[in-house]
This record gives C-alpha cells, sequence and structure tokens, in this order.
C-alpha cells in the first residue's frame, strides 16, 4: 500500500525513491521520507527556522517530518514536493568566491553572489550569501559581512535603505522586516 500511495504521490507513474528508516533507542523504527531529508537540507541552507518553514508550508509539524515521527498528510506533502522543486530551480550554485576590502585584503568564502544594485549616489552595492547562512554586502570596495539581521541593521538609517531591502529581498535574501 505504501509503494502505490508513494508511485501516485510521484506522479511520473516511476516508483518514488525508498524512504529512509532509522532507529532510535525506542521501541519503534521511525520513517523519514526522502523528501524530508531534503526540506531540512534546504531549510538549514536559507537558515530558516521549523517555524518559519512550518508558517510557509501551512503546517506546523515539519519539526515532526524531519524527526520522522511523522509523515506529512497528502496535502502537504505536496506542498513539500512544490517548495523543494521551486527551490532547486531557482537556487544558485555555490561557489568559491574572493572578495577585495580596502586594502586588498581578500576575503575568501564558499557562496554564492546575488547581484549587484547601482545605490542612488553612484555607489556599487554587490551582495552575496555564504553557505553558512551569512550576508557579504559590498560597497566600492568596503566590505561587511554578517547576518541577515546585521545587514538590515546596516541598512537602517541610511537615506536609501528602502531600495536596498527590496533589492535584497528582490535577490533571494530572506528579510524579516516589513520594507514598506
Amino acid at each position: 500500500m505504501f509503494k502505490e500511495l508513494a508511485t501516485a504521490l510521484n506522479g511520473s507513474g516511476a516508483p518514488a525513491p525508498a524512504p529512509v528508516v532509522a532507529t532510535k533507542k525506542q521501541k519503534t523504527a521511525i520513517v523519514m521520507l526522502p523528501e524530508m531529508v531534503e526540506l531540512k537540507r534546504i531549510r538549514l541552507e536559507l537558515g530558516l527556522t521549523q517555524k518559519q518553514l512550518g508558517e510557509m508550508l501551512g503546517s506546523k509539524n515539519v519539526n515532526r517530518w524531519e524527526q520522522g515521527k511523522t509523515i506529512p498528510h497528502t496535502q502537504n506533502l505536496l506542498a513539500v514536493r512544490k517548495f523543494i522543486a521551486n527551490h532547486n530551480q531557482q537556487a544558485p550554485k555555490s561557489e568559491r568566491l574572493v572578495v577585495k576590502r580596502a586594502g586588498g585584503v581578500p576575503l575568501r568564502f564558499k557562496g554564492v553572489a546575488l547581484g549587484q544594485f547601482l545605490l542612488s549616489g553612484g555607489e556599487l552595492l554587490t551582495l552575496y550569501r555564504t553557505d553558512g547562512g551569512q550576508v557579504v554586502w559590498d560597497v566600492n570596495g568596503i566590505v561587511n559581512f554578517g547576518t541577515t539581521e546585521a545587514f538590515v541593521q546596516y541598512w537602517a538609517d541610511a537615506a536609501h535603505r528602502d531600495e536596498v531591502l527590496a533589492f535584497a529581498a528582490d535577490s533571494g535574501l530572506e528579510i524579516f522586516e516589513d520594507i514598506d
């Protein structure tokens, strides 16, 4: 029965990948669908909490899914698959990057370039996200890095704050702040 359900949900007619079965120091085994392993990887890559991801998917059970305590109902599983597919289509590939700071000191990290934006004062802002979830922003060779919150705080009092935060959000940086 599980095999038929998995094949039906897969949608392609091909059998879905087999579930990962893990045992804990309990009397029962837990079953974790391959999608839940991928969902957790993406959640951590994006720096989301389980609660934030749950709000995006419309469920409060992300914690239980990731631990293999429950499997999502059909509607939730379809939402998870759509989320994974959308992420994999949009996600830029990570690469080793070197950004030169003022004075020529390089900052080396692995991550993705999110884009460039010309500020109203003529400065060029380049935005990166590291694989560790940090944000690197370079304004004409003056490089700063930190959390998303540090990035938002850095631009809090700037004359072009709204345009920078809107650019960051459009570039794929998760800004959990009302930028209106």
